[in-house]
């Protein structure tokens, strides 16, 4: 027993000894550091800088003190920070987490419209980088100048996301066959009642258009409210110009594969009646087959396939921008 309580003496000495070198320094440590990265972007990925070291001196200083050891006063001096330390980790991991998140989550073409501002805002780290140690004066101040200047730049990217996000999932809602035909219904299709359903469908992107339309709105305001014929909006709409024409070739494409596979040879019921009638010296298909005439099948199934395309007239154009000089409509 007398050599364990020997040994633990001895530990404690020699904890005790460098208690002092290890709080200063890690404590003139900066605040925040750089983080290795294997890209080429213009925008570093950083971390917050609270050593380990401390964290394992701040918890064994609180252990000693709940068993009645004394700790020195270089220990106890550190530790009386603790909620401090708390505070200012807990404010920098957010700013550090939305800053990588701009970093690692900005399109390009988001980036040409933000680049000022972020740049500021990495401007605004930049003390904790370099200058601001766990010791420092100001630290409050940069805490929160850094706070404002990252977190109202993420909450613009992360709610102009969100916006791309609805206009993606609403095209991919949209790409459900026009004409829907349960494989068990044995009835053949009418054609009037096709052209109702592709005509309700048609209705339906019309009306959801506009909603895509105030969604790119809503993000042209945020990016600062730019102007309309600014370059790099331009650019941006091009960019969601092609999703809604990926979304668009999706709807299209979903009703031609639908009516592809109805008119099948592998299709066990049938899609439409055409009779073979004996008319007089002839043979005649009713209603026609080749010929293009109100009535026909070609012309039905004509009038199916351009209802289809007919979605891409319903969704208006976001990449359109009126000058100026335009006349008025």
């Amino acid at each position: 027993m007398r050599e364990l309580n020997a040994y633990e003496t001895e530990k404690y000495k020699l904890w005790a000894r460098d208690i002092d070198l290890t709080s200063a320094e890690k404590l003139d440590l900066p605040l925040l550091r750089k983080e290795d990265s294997l890209d080429h972007s213009a925008y570093i990925r950083i971390s917050v800088n609270f050593d380990p070291a401390l964290v394992a001196l701040l918890r064994e200083v609180r252990y000693l003190q709940s068993v009645g050891i004394e700790v020195p006063p270089e220990a106890q001096e550190v530790y009386s920070q603790t909620d401090v330390f708390q505070k200012h980790v807990g404010t920098l991991t957010t700013v550090v987490e939305q800053y990588n998140w701009l970093a690692d989550n900005m399109l390009p073409e988001e980036e040409a419209l933000i680049a000022h501002e972020l740049d500021e805002a990495t401007q605004r780290l930049e003390p904790g980088l370099k200058q601001l140690n766990w010791k420092s004066e100001g630290v409050e101040e940069f805490l929160k100048q850094s706070s404002e200047s990252v977190g109202e730049l993420y909450r613009k990217l992360t709610a102009a996301h969100n916006n791309l996000r609805e206009i993606t999932n609403k095209l991919k809602s949209w790409a459900a066959p026009m004409m829907k035909r349960d494989p068990k219904d044995r009835k053949m299709v009418n054609p009037q009642d096709v052209n109702d359903r592709i005509a309700a469908r048609v209705n339906e992107f019309k009306k959801g258009s506009s909603r895509l339309q105030e969604l790119v709105e809503q993000n042209r305001v945020l990016f600062s409210d730019i102007d309309a014929q600014n370059d790099a909006w331009i650019n941006y709409l091009k960019m969601v110009s092609k999703l809604i024409i990926e979304g668009l070739v999706r709807i299209v494409r979903a009703s031609m594969e639908h009516l592809k596979n109805l008119m099948g040879a592998s299709h066990d019921e049938p899609l439409y009646e055409v009779k073979l009638l004996l008319q007089k010296s002839s043979l005649d298909f009713v209603p026609s087959i080749s010929s293009s005439q109100e009535g026909s099948l070609r012309t039905m199934v004509r009038t199916w396939v351009k209802g289809f395309f007919s979605a891409a007239s319903a969704i208006q154009r976001v990449d359109i921008v009126k000058k100026d000089d335009d006349p008025c409509c």
